[in-house]
């Protein structure tokens, strides 16, 4: 987790919460995994390899979906009703968060 906290926060500090957000709900999955399959400590090595496969799919598919809503620009209406933009830099008086020029977006309707 630290090399990733340190990397949102050298890109934004307003981006640390996320980092660390995403690293716990990021953990919370093999856990809910386990208890949702109802694995034990008696249960064999396959299976074992089974359960901890769970979020590798789940991850697969939340980060396809991002990105294709990004590609989308899904967000952009939510993004600016959470953050309006205050000053010219593009920076949020709110959450201190920037407008990224990531897959082609540059700005975000106002």
């Amino acid at each position: 987790l630290g090399s990733a906290v340190k990397l949102a926060a050298a890109m934004d500090p307003g981006l640390v919460v996320f980092a660390t957000l995403g690293n716990t709900l990021g953990n919370a999955i093999p856990v809910v995994g386990m208890k949702l399959l109802h694995f034990s400590p008696h249960d064999s090595h396959a299976r074992l390899c089974e359960v901890l496969f769970i979020p590798v799919p789940i991850c697969a598919t939340v980060a396809l979906f991002l990105t294709i809503a990004l590609e989308r620009r899904s967000f952009d209406i939510a993004w600016a009703a959470l953050s309006p933009v205050d000053d010219a830099d593009g920076k949020s008086a709110s959450m201190g968060l920037t407008r990224f020029s990531t897959m082609g977006i540059s700005s975000l309707p106002a």
